[in-house]
């Protein structure tokens, strides 16, 4: 039996996004029984011989800067999608948070044990274990109490969110997640850490 599978567009619209957060633009130029044709442009900066100049990248590829007297927060971030799992790597980029990620809850787990993770950022629906039994898991352990916990979801139902936050889950950010809104929900979770 053969199985037919129809693209969403979910992908190009992530690596649309990408590209447009690097200061950048993407192409699509498709003809049908001809293929698909798909160019990026990217500004690069221009490196250039001087003993006293400093190369820096272009303004829109520089993170925003955290002051010199906070603490940068370490986030695991849990995904199984390779795609969205480097997107939401530019977005704790872009808010100066140092991120890790992982594949699937499992993964999640082992890494928590050996790091020191302030905010965990999971996918809901995800093989091998998901986003609400992850966050049982990190909720039953003593040491993981301080923990954040936020859930990515795709058009989540209420049962869905009721079930988060009884798991421990601080909030949760609807896919496709923007930088606007992963920003402000992020870095109001994180003014009011300990």
């Amino acid at each position: 039996m053969q199985a037919t599978y129809g693209g969403t567009g979910l992908g190009l619209a992530i690596k649309k996004r990408l590209v447009e957060i690097m200061g950048g633009e993407i192409k699509l130029d498709s003809k049908l029984g001809f293929g698909t044709s798909v160019t990026v442009t990217l500004p690069l900066p221009i490196v250039q011989k001087a003993e006293t100049e400093s190369i820096s990248a272009p303004e829109e590829l520089k993170m925003i800067d955290a002051p010199a007297e906070s603490r940068v927060a370490r986030v695991l971030v849990v995904e199984d999608d390779p795609l969205n799992r480097k997107l939401l790597k530019v977005y704790c980029g872009r808010i100066s948070l140092e991120s890790d990620t992982a594949d699937n809850g499992i993964i999640a787990m082992e890494m928590l044990e050996k790091g020191d993770y302030e905010l965990v950022i999971t996918d809901v629906r995800m093989p091998g274990m998901g986003g609400i039994e992850l966050a049982r898991r990190i909720r039953s352990r003593e040491r993981f109490m301080s923990v954040k916990i936020i859930a990515l979801a795709g058009a989540p139902f209420k049962e869905e969110i009721d079930r988060l936050f009884e798991a421990g889950c601080y909030d949760c950010i609807s896919k496709p997640v923007t930088i606007e809104d992963f920003k402000k929900k992020i870095t109001s979770l994180l003014e009011h850490r300990s």
